[in-house]
């Protein structure tokens, strides 16, 4: 998995990575050094040798950069955050029935249902170790465990069939 980040300053979307001290953006190398955040949002750093700020208010539903006396809206989202986001779509595009399958290896912490049972779409339903971190795979609409193909403590693959809702 990549280490990189999208981030979405505007209508702008820039492909982000940093891999052995050397950035990247949209596959070109960038020179930036002495990146620093302080605790108030204020983010200065050296780009192409000139020195440059911005603002970066953090909301809980938006987020915004404020940068040479503009703002814009502000984005970021991880490549474990894109694996989820695309095992969410995948899962609603099925209609009616949603097939959750493993974004990325992993191992089955918690099946967190019963066959049966009714979930409410974003409900968590299985807990997958990957990464060395917890993830929560949540449902991705409203519906009822029909299929539950994995077990607690079970190595997934990625793409293996985890539960079905329908």
């Amino acid at each position: 998995m990549s280490n990189a980040v999208k981030v979405t300053v505007g209508e702008r979307e820039y492909e982000v990575e940093i891999r052995n001290g050397e950035t990247t953006v949209n596959g070109q190398r960038v020179q930036l050094s002495e990146a620093a955040l302080d605790s108030r949002g204020g983010l200065k750093f050296e780009l192409l040798g000139r020195r440059m700020s911005a603002v970066i208010d953090r909301g809980k539903n938006e987020s915004f950069v404020r940068f040479r006396g503009r703002e814009f809206a502000l984005s970021v989202v991880t490549e474990r955050e894109r694996l989820l986001r695309s095992l969410s779509k995948s899962a609603e595009a099925a209609g009616g029935r949603a097939e959750i399958k493993a974004s990325m290896p992993g191992l089955v912490i918690r099946v967190l249902g019963s066959i049966g049972q009714p979930v409410k779409k974003g409900e968590p339903v299985l807990i997958l170790e990957a990464m060395k971190m917890e993830n929560e795979i949540r449902a991705p609409g409203d519906g009822v465990i029909s299929q539950i193909k994995v077990a607690q403590g079970q190595a997934v693959e990625k793409g293996d069939l985890l539960l079905v809702l329908e």
